[in-house]
């Protein structure tokens, strides 16, 4: 009879499967992981909003008081008129940036208030040990 060879080649190779190893695991009541679950919940990113109108607020007061200072070509009343509204500008964007700085801090506190939930749970675990 005539044989056909197969066109193909099985290629064969040993794979080592690694035995897991044994941890230690906590059952953490359900009320304590839906505390924990809607401390973290609450913890959002940083919203840049603030600081970002901040930015583009202070860039535009400086950069009024910087054409102010090269500028001597308008009449009094325009003068005045940009002083003031370089003056507004600046200290909107200085006040903007100001609470975009507290609003990051309490962002921190939000997720120091969740990391001091965890060790509460783990302390409580400790203790039954």
């Amino acid at each position: 009879m005539n044989e056909k060879k197969p066109k193909y080649t099985i290629i064969q190779q040993d794979l080592s499967v690694q035995e897991p190893e044994d941890t230690k695991c906590k059952a953490i009541p359900l009320s304590d992981w839906k505390h924990l679950v809607n401390k973290i919940r609450k913890i959002s990113s940083p919203k840049l909003t603030w600081h970002t109108i901040g930015s583009i607020m202070l860039g535009a007061g400086l950069t009024e008081f910087l054409a102010l200072l090269t500028t001597s070509q308008a009449s009094h009343e325009v003068i005045t008129f940009l002083w003031i509204y370089a003056s507004v500008l600046t200290v909107a964007g200085i006040l903007s940036l100001i609470i975009a700085s507290k609003e990051r801090k309490q962002i921190n506190v939000d997720r120091d208030i969740a990391l001091e939930e965890v060790e509460r749970i783990e302390q409580k675990f400790e203790k039954q040990d």
